[in-house]
């Protein structure tokens, strides 16, 4: 077969695998195809993503590199998934390399950069979306999809700010690692935010996921109760609230308000996650139930 005939053959048979989902055949002809083509920037990049999508951050990291020494344009995606590589890893020269590649104004220094780009909302666990992509597992283990707001710290990394479920395997207070790909949207003071994919839990967070029970005569005593917990630098959630079951569309989407998941109707009664220790926990719900008429709590008990 001529080097035409067999170029056209694997560009056909990688386009055929890709479209049935087969991950280890197309990359096999990726692999074949950047052997013909060793400086298109494309055919390492794409070797790149199927790095990316099992966590081979080694691999995924010197993929990319050699896109870009081939071709680097502005905001090129292989520094982006270069950053992402180097971030997993902790490798911060070359993230701080990567970022500034791809136009994202970097801190001075040349450690583990920490920036502010404000609350943005990740989806824990997400489903797979692309060929080649898995579940992400922790301690060997799936979990549940969960949208929670966090606060993003780099370009890829951010700390989740809600109390989520013990179902979703996280905790307040947890860095994760996050695509730059956004996948619907939620509003948060009025402003849309798109809505980023985990890619990774990086560090588990110390505070334990702790349950109570909590009277709230008033909505007016629910936000109370939020303050002092922020207050105190500790999670609180009321899951009765924010807890919705979602359908996909609207998941993926932006959920319409006038398509309701969920009772609306204020029941005292509430349901709280707590991100803090019992006696963290137990100090800030005491004072706040001594504050107010009718207000009470049962003790914390440990949820995750």
């Amino acid at each position: 077969m001529s080097e035409e005939r067999r170029d056209n053959w694997l560009a056909k048979a990688y386009r055929e695998a890709s479209a049935a989902g087969d991950a280890a055949t197309a990359e096999r002809h990726l692999l074949e195809l950047v052997e013909l083509h060793p400086e298109s920037a494309w055919l390492w990049f794409n070797l790149g993503l199927f790095a990316k999508r099992r966590r081979d951050w080694a691999q995924c990291a010197r993929l990319n590199e050699r896109s870009l020494e081939i071709a680097t344009e502005a905001e090129d995606p292989a520094a982006w998934n270069l950053g992402i590589a180097a971030t997993a890893m902790g490798d911060w020269p070359v993230a701080r390399r990567a970022w500034s590649t791809y136009g994202v104004t970097m801190p001075d220094g040349d450690g583990e950069p920490v920036m502010d780009f404000g609350l943005v909302p990740i989806r824990l666990n997400p489903e797979p979306r692309h060929i080649g992509e898995t579940r992400l597992q922790i301690d060997g283990q799936l979990h549940d999809t969960e949208v929670v707001w966090c606060r993003r710290i780099d370009p890829a990394r951010a700390i989740i700010q809600n109390v989520p479920t013990p179902e979703s395997g996280h905790r307040f207070g947890d860095l994760v690692l996050h695509d730059g790909e956004p996948v619907g949207s939620r509003k948060i003071d009025g402003q849309e935010r798109g809505v980023f994919q985990e890619i990774a839990l990086l560090r588990p967070s110390e505070k334990p996921t702790l349950r109570s029970v909590v009277f709230c005569p008033s909505e007016a005593d629910a936000q109370q109760l939020q303050s002092a917990f922020e207050a105190a630098d500790l999670g609180a959630e009321d899951w009765t609230q924010s807890v919705r079951m979602l359908c996909k569309s609207c998941s993926e989407g932006n959920p319409d308000p006038s398509h309701d998941h969920g009772p609306v109707e204020w029941d005292p009664e509430r349901d709280y996650g707590i991100g803090a220790t019992f006696g963290e926990a137990d100090q800030v719900l005491r004072q706040w139930a001594l504050s107010g008429s009718d207000r009470s709590y049962s003790s914390p008990e440990r949820a995750f």
